[in-house]
């Protein structure tokens, strides 16, 4: 179930394309910067499933930059929308579709007009490093994974699929039942290749970042 859309897009390029997931993330910066960064990437689609705490709505008065409320018992209505956000939703260069459920969410996200499989971001047992060439036929929505840990080909006759990109949250990661999505829609949990010991992991928005100018390439010609 929709609980609402903002902003307009239509859906008749028939290459890949590529949409970002949010859910269970905790931080407001967080979801700020992944709303920056899908725009910065080409994102038109952004699906959010629950976070009610959130708010989207491009009608309130602006982007809560930490100020306090109004003054006379009025408090001003803010929303999580940075600024050229807000512009790319009003102008229809971006869409952010919400839900009650990831449930909901991922029955959406695989239907059509979206026709998407879901990569999802996790330093997982099993997960296909981000710097395997192969990949790009996953994100290209030119092949699935097999059961061997490969990847075929077999659905190059067919139209491509979009690429939903769902990241973790910032302490758990991925959940079983994320991981899970991946798998059933046929896309694939990804890890990115660390060449030093700095971190165990990277903050969630820089890891959205580098998968989807890695899509980006790809899907450009470059690197696949």
């Amino acid at each position: 179930v929709v609980l609402y859309e903002v902003g307009m897009q239509g859906h008749g390029d028939t290459s890949p394309e590529l949409l970002l997931i949010i859910h269970n993330i905790s931080k407001r910066a967080n979801v700020k910067s992944l709303l920056r960064a899908a725009l910065a990437f080409g994102v038109k689609t952004v699906f959010v499933a629950g976070s009610p705490k959130f708010n989207f709505d491009v009608h309130s008065c602006g982007e809560d930059e930490g100020g306090g409320g109004g003054t006379g018992g009025e408090a001003k209505r803010r929303n999580d929308l940075p600024g050229p956000v807000h512009d790319a939703i009003c102008d229809g260069t971006l869409k952010i579709v919400r839900f009650r459920k990831l449930r909901e969410c991922v029955e959406a996200v695989v239907q059509p007009p979206y026709r998407a499989r879901i990569i999802g971001i996790e330093i997982a047992e099993g997960s296909l490093s981000l710097d395997q060439n192969h990949l790009a036929e996953i994100f290209l929505g030119q092949g699935t994974r097999d059961e061997e840990g490969g990847v075929s080909n077999t659905n190059h006759l067919r139209p491509p699929r979009n690429v939903a990109l769902m990241p973790g949250n910032e302490g758990t990661g991925l959940s079983e039942a994320q991981m899970e999505y991946c798998s059933s829609t046929k896309g694939a949990i990804v890890t990115i290749p660390q060449y030093g010991g700095g971190t165990a992991s990277l903050n969630v928005n820089v890891a959205a970042c580098v998968v989807m100018q890695r899509f980006v390439q790809w899907a450009d010609g470059q690197g696949a």
